[in-house]
């Protein structure tokens, strides 16, 4: 088979699709017309439009367009658009395609008439996998009744998001949509900022919807983002019991506490795969606490936008220790130092852990270094940690003799150490934040005491085993790294790649090699020039000087002593081309 023939072939254009951006394609398609009947379906595979001007085109042209869009309906898998002012009169155009499996639609004025013609899609393509619509007017009586008939019939459907700008929703239309969701639906996401009160706003009252009954479900992913300002009991409780499949769950924001009892309760005996819980904008402990214990076997963690996490929560995932793999305290949330060090010395198959760097009020979300060597860390597989430190070395500072600076030191030395045991790691982080002044993170001491600021006189060598360090981030360290570290590192960790933080501070600055100032372009042209001028009149001198008389040298500056210059910098970077230093 000759060359020519062999890339002829469907199945090899085919596989040169991945590998090429969109204008490579319709180069591609260009050449002949085997090749644009291999590349054809996919520059239409993927169709999108955002800007008003396209839709004034298309109008303005409708039947050459026409044309085109039913001769490569079939083509057309994933369909997204917004910022159409009039989608009714827009979306008729594609009405030719029967092959979407993912529909995006953002309705920018909420007109009934626009949800219709993106109701009428889903309807026509009963292989559409997701289905996502912003700024559907589901207080419209017409609108609530199609868009019910639609999820209750299709047959195809497994991610489904949507949200409106109404203010509020029924009670009623609430249990309706639950009920109405396909049985082929995993992922359920409701993205409406509402609040469920009566059916008095609304065009149509409970009787002009049927409420179908609970049914169980295929729901794997439930992610309720919105208050239900209680109606828990009536709602969520009674639709969980059906969620016989579901893995992901998060729960609707300001549960009250007595839901606590009864959501452990449903969680453990109707959603036994439930294995990944995402937490936000609770408030009390004890629920966020009767969530994990709803679950039989917890894989996944993480928690964002909640005050303070108490030592009930942490219990209750203590109590998870055997499945747990990934914990991950997000932003805003205070954590105490004893709970973190409580999590990662009982929970052995923690694979990421991660503390967002908090502070507020005087508190700070840090595991000081007294807890940090109070019990060994099990977490021995663990790969990625994010973890602000403190610096409080549980040393009486007013009594600083020998045996003062001997058990700073000791402490210091199993920090590192029990940091060294994780040599599995690939991310290492102090915190990404910068401390404030009056932050207990890291606030070196003014003498010069001995401190876990990562140097080698300090115990970093006792992090030599970290060989699959793949990222270092120090910037929230008032670290002393130097030319020495900088050196060790090298030797050291041979995979690290991303390093950060490591000129942050004052007294931390690069020091200049001779002929690198950082002067603007003008200004080092203009020495330059001068520089130039300079040499002439030199050389000028020179022809009339007794070829005998040398002019004597300036020795360069030596470089300050442990100081990282540019020089070392470029040779690190040398060495690892892909490496950046921030």
């Amino acid at each position: 088979m000759t060359i020519s023939k062999l890339i002829n072939e469907d199945n090899v254009l085919r596989c040169l699709h991945p590998h090429l951006a969109k204008s490579d394609l319709q180069e591609l398609a260009l050449v002949n017309k085997a090749w644009n009947t291999a590349f054809q379906p996919f520059l239409w595979r993927n169709l999108s439009f955002s800007h008003v001007a396209v839709y004034s085109t298309l109008l303005d042209n409708s039947d050459e367009y026409t044309k085109v869009i039913l001769k490569n309906a079939a083509h057309i898998e994933r369909f997204y658009f917004r910022g159409c002012p009039n989608p009714a009169t827009f979306l008729p155009f594609f009405s030719p395609c029967r092959n979407l499996r993912s529909f995006d639609c953002r309705l920018q004025y909420e007109l009934p008439q626009d949800a219709f013609a993106c109701l009428n899609i889903v309807e026509q393509n009963q292989g559409l996998v997701s289905f996502f619509i912003d700024g559907i007017p589901i207080k419209r009586l017409g609108v609530a009744q199609k868009f019910l008939q639609v999820l209750s019939q299709h047959t195809g459907l497994r991610r489904l998001e949507f949200k409106s700008a109404d203010s509020k929703i029924s009670e009623h239309l609430f249990k309706a949509i639950l009920q109405s969701v396909p049985r082929t639906l995993h992922t359920l996401d409701f993205k409406w900022s509402i609040e469920i009160q009566g059916d008095n706003d609304f065009e149509f009252r409970d009787d002009h919807v049927i409420l179908p009954g609970w049914t169980n479900n295929g729901i794997k992913t439930l992610e309720l983002n919105r208050t239900l300002t209680g109606y828990e009991h009536t709602v969520v409780i009674p639709f969980l019991r059906h969620c016989v499949r579901l893995d992901n769950f998060r729960p609707p924001p300001q549960l009250p506490v007595e839901c606590g009892p009864v959501l452990t309760e449903t969680l453990r005996e109707h959603c036994p795969s439930l294995s990944r819980v995402l937490i936000s904008n609770q408030d009390h402990d004890s629920v966020i606490a009767s969530v994990v214990n709803g679950s039989r076997a917890l894989n996944e963690f993480r928690i964002r936008y909640y005050g303070s996490a108490g030592s009930e929560l942490t219990m209750a995932l203590v109590a998870q220790a055997a499945h747990l793999h990934t914990i991950e305290f997000e932003d805003g949330i205070f954590v105490r130092s004893g709970d973190i060090q409580m999590i990662l010395s009982h929970c052995p198959g923690l694979k990421t852990f991660t503390v967002e760097d908090w502070q507020e009020d005087g508190h700070e979300s840090l595991l000081e270094i007294k807890d940090m060597v109070s019990s060994p860390w099990v977490c021995l597989g663990l790969r990625d940690l994010i973890l602000p430190i403190g610096s409080d070395y549980g040393v009486d500072a007013e009594k600083q003799d020998e045996e003062w600076g001997q058990r700073r030191q000791d402490v210091i030395t199993k920090a590192y150490r029990q940091l060294g045991v994780l040599t599995e790691l690939r991310t290492l982080s102090f915190g990404a934040q910068v401390p404030k002044e009056n932050s207990t993170q890291f606030s070196l001491d003014a003498e010069g005491k001995k401190d876990f600021d990562l140097t080698l006189a300090s115990g970093l060598d006792h992090l030599k085993d970290l060989k699959k360090l793949w990222q270092l981030d120090v910037a929230a360290l008032r670290h002393r790294m130097r030319e020495a570290e900088l050196h060790w590192i090298d030797a050291n960790w041979p995979n690290l790649r991303d390093f950060r933080g490591i000129y942050m501070y004052e007294g931390d600055e690069l020091s200049e090699d001779e002929g690198m100032e950082e002067d603007s372009d003008e200004e080092e042209e203009e020495e330059e020039e001068e520089e130039d001028d300079e040499d002439k009149v030199a050389e000028e001198e020179e022809e009339e000087v007794d070829t005998g008389d040398q002019l004597e040298e300036d020795e360069p500056e030596p470089e300050p002593e442990g100081k990282m210059t540019r020089r070392h910098i470029s040779g690190f970077l040398g060495k690892r081309p892909y490496a950046e230093l921030y």
